[in-house]
């Protein structure tokens, strides 16, 4: 008995091939060697170019060796786009992928190696930014730069120049920008590089000048004049800072109060304060208060206190000096004109009522009729008083003025002889006289009594 097996095999290569056949007593063994003969080799896919900028030919073609004719497919990416042998367009970004082709005779398909084939759409200028604004930046707080170009195919290789130098460079694979860290310690310029695959080479972005503010530092506070101020002159108060990026604010205040007395703004490091003192109510404590866009964010520097005295000025002194005696003088004129009309007055009220009535009976009148009566002519004399060498008749009426009541009262005994007359000799008598002599005595104050006495000679 005969047994059959037909087994179909795709051969790839040439072997030697061995059937075995196998019974519960018998085995079997037959070899053959078997010679293929190859009908077609593999295509082969072949490119213009693999790496192209947009908008460029690209063509490919697909061939086996030798020529046979054959059924062409090419493949993107694994898919079938079109049965054709040779393939040509102007490509975009969208037609980079792996292209391959097969090729089929009789049944018998090939496919040929991929190739990739990259599409570079050309870049546009890379922008440069930190931190998300292009204004400034604190000095001694971290600068984060991004570099990035919207249009454009990666990879991107960015490249950061500081101030004309090298900083750092990066290899973006996606459309993400590119980062960079920095410390800048000053004002300085910044560019970005960008470059792909593209033909036309790199793209350089603006420069971006990165302004770094120093915040304000110590605040310091003085006085022009020593810390004494003369009323009515000005108080000139120094406000500085030993650091700091323009323009910097600054304020005055008074120790107390919550409202500044000045403000301002300005491109320096310093101002100078003047206001007028005009009472000691400008007296007192200052201290002023510096900022910058740095201390936004931060406290605000402060001054120490600074002590300001308001004294007079040498003419107000003078002046009150000069009140101040004329008043004390005006005081003591009083109390003393008060005293000496008081004592002026004590005195004037005993001496009016210790003062003696004068006896009519020897009145200069009676005396003057009794002797024009006889006859005989007499001389009389009022109040005849020797005083210091000089010799007056004063009537009792004449002493009159301001010291005429303080005056005290003098009394004059005068005697009187009167001759006897010829025809009748009679006894000489004598009579006695009294008069009133009113004498102040300006050296001294003090009134006297002197005693006169006189005498009638006949003749």
């Amino acid at each position: 008995m005969k047994l059959f097996i037909l087994l179909k095999l795709q051969l790839k290569k040439m072997a030697n091939y061995t059937c075995k056949v196998e019974s519960s007593r018998i085995s079997k063994v037959s070899s053959i060697f078997v010679n293929i003969t190859e009908l077609f080799s593999r295509p082969e896919l072949q490119s213009s170019a693999y790496q192209l900028d947009e908008k460029a030919n690209l063509s490919l073609w697909c061939q086996i060796p030798g020529s046979p004719s054959a059924n062409f497919t090419f493949l993107k990416n694994n898919v079938a786009i079109g049965e054709f042998q040779n393939f040509t367009k102007i490509v975009s970004v969208n037609d980079s992928g792996t292209y391959s082709c097969t090729a089929e005779i009789r049944g018998v398909k090939k496919e040929s190696k991929p190739i990739p084939i990259s599409v570079y759409a050309m870049l546009s200028a890379p922008e440069i930014d930190y931190n998300g604004s292009k204004s400034e930046v604190v000095l001694g707080r971290t600068l984060e730069l991004s570099c990035w170009s919207r249009e454009g195919t990666p990879p991107i290789f960015y490249t950061l120049y500081k101030a004309n130098k090298v900083l750092e460079r990066k290899n973006i694979s996606s459309h993400a920008p590119a980062l960079f860290l920095d410390n800048p310690n000053k004002p300085v310029d910044y560019r970005c590089i960008a470059q792909n695959l593209h033909s036309q080479g790199r793209k350089s972005s603006p420069a971006l000048k990165v302004m770094v503010i120093a915040p304000v530092g110590k605040v310091n506070i003085t006085i022009l004049q020593n810390g004494e101020v003369e009323s009515g002159r000005e108080i000139v108060l120094r406000c500085s800072v030993d650091e700091g990026s323009w323009p910097i604010n600054f304020e005055v205040y008074r120790h107390g109060q919550v409202e500044p007395l000045h403000k301002e703004t300005t491109n320096l490091t310093h101002i100078v304060w003047h206001t007028l003192a005009t009472s000691q109510d400008d007296a007192g404590q200052y201290y002023c208060m510096a900022y910058n866009r740095a201390n936004s964010n931060q406290k605000v520097p402060r001054s120490s206190l600074i002590t300001v005295k308001v004294i007079l000025a040498p003419w107000k002194k003078g002046l009150i000096a000069v009140v101040v005696i004329g008043i004390i003088i005006a005081i003591m004129v009083l109390v003393a004109k008060w005293y000496f009309n008081k004592k002026a007055k004590g005195k004037q009220i005993p001496m009016e009522m210790s003062r003696p009535k004068p006896d009519p009976n020897y009145s200069i009148d009676k005396m003057s009729s009794e002797h024009m009566e006889d006859g005989v002519e007499g001389n009389f004399h009022y109040g005849h008083v020797e005083d210091m060498g000089n010799h007056a008749v004063k009537p009792t009426d004449e002493n009159k003025g301001p010291d005429h009541m303080n005056a005290e009262v003098e009394y004059t005994e005068v005697e009187v002889s009167m001759p006897d007359p010829p025809r009748a000799p009679e006894k000489k008598a004598a009579e006695t006289v009294y008069s009133e002599i009113r004498k102040a005595n300006s050296d001294c104050g003090v009134n006297r009594h002197s005693r006169i006495e006189g005498s009638l000679d006949a003749t």
